[in-house]
């Protein structure tokens, strides 16, 4: 058309690549269609950054510490909280169960703890208003 139109051969060439964008844009939209494309760019990725560690090895080691200190330490208090806030305690009837912080401020004489059904009354009589 642009031939027709009375332009030269190559000058009609040059504009049809400016319109369509050129052949590597071409050629780089088609390889993006294939799946699986992206893995090149990651393997490419990886071999840069390897090639980077290889150059600084104290700042490699410092970014493995890093990592396997904070990975670590992420690991721990998530198994703690996992246990104390999500799982049930193995035993049975485990919602029952409680833990009195009672420790030497009620004594008696003849035993160094006072027993529980005398702590219920103590406290009653003591603490209501």
């Amino acid at each position: 058309m642009k031939i027709a139109a009375g332009m030269s051969a190559a000058e009609a060439r040059r504009q049809a690549l400016i319109e369509f964008g050129g052949v590597e844009r071409t050629r780089e939209q088609c390889h993006e269609q294939r799946p699986g494309w992206w893995l090149g760019t990651v393997e490419q990725d990886v071999r840069y950054a390897l090639r980077g560690f290889k150059r600084n090895l104290a700042f490699t080691v410092a970014v493995i510490a890093t990592l396997a200190l904070g990975i670590g330490a992420t690991t721990a208090v998530f198994s703690v909280v996992d246990r104390i806030l999500f799982r049930s305690l193995p035993y049975a009837q485990d919602d029952r169960w409680c833990r009195s912080g009672c420790r030497s401020l009620l004594r008696s004489r003849s035993s160094r703890w006072v027993d529980s059904s005398s702590i219920g009354a103590i406290d009653k009589s003591r603490f209501s208003r």
